[in-house]
């Protein structure tokens, strides 16, 4: 089976309930949401092809796998992950919506969201795993370009205390390392899949 059919393979095969509902999508644009009922937040990615499959890490539920001294956060998972290809290349995307970017040396990294970015890879592996046991493939993680991003309604109160819709010279992103991923952090409403992936 020729490799270039990986996402209508995961479009077709990914259960409804494990991904983002057709109503999200307006024209090329999908809003993503925090799902904590106490958190309401959107973000709107621009420019997104129809072909492209967004899933629900968290609601692929978690397994039981460890026994005993188990990874600290193992059953974290982060809010989305978008798999597409674009200009003939395969890409992943790990997505963490939180309410508050924390600053780029806060401590607490691990449980805003970097843990749950860490620990949903399995969930992509496992899907390139059936795609190649079912279709007697090859495909490789290699061949994906893997991008993990955090991706916040406001500045931590160390930031500019300003409402989502900050002015370009007030943005606030960075980069952060963690347990060999390298992690985008950006606070902003709307986003294109370029930014996402070019970043």
């Amino acid at each position: 089976m020729d490799e270039v059919e990986f996402v209508s393979w995961v479009d077709g095969h990914v259960r409804t309930d494990k991904r983002l509902p057709a109503c999200k999508r307006e024209g090329d644009t999908v809003e993503l949401f925090e799902k904590n009922s106490n958190v309401d937040m959107t973000l709107r990615i621009e420019e997104i092809p129809e072909s492209i499959v967004i899933i629900s890490p968290e609601d692929a539920k978690k397994w039981e796998l460890f026994y005993g001294n188990k990874p600290k956060n193992w059953m974290k998972r982060c809010d989305y992950l978008i798999v597409g290809k674009t200009d003939g290349s395969y890409f992943a995307i790990f997505v963490e919506l939180k309410q508050t970017l924390p600053e780029e040396n806060d401590p607490k990294h691990e449980v805003n969201g970097y843990a749950q970015l860490r620990w949903s890879q399995p969930l992509f592996d496992y899907l390139l795993s059936v795609f190649n046991t079912d279709s007697c493939s090859d495909l490789s993680r290699s061949e994906f370009s893997i991008k993990y991003w955090q991706i916040g309604e406001k500045p931590s109160r160390d930031h500019v205390k300003s409402p989502v819709y900050l002015g370009e010279a007030d943005d606030v992103r960075f980069d952060g390392k963690y347990k060999g991923l390298t992690i985008h952090n950006r606070v902003t409403p709307v986003i294109s899949l370029r930014d996402l992936l070019e970043s």
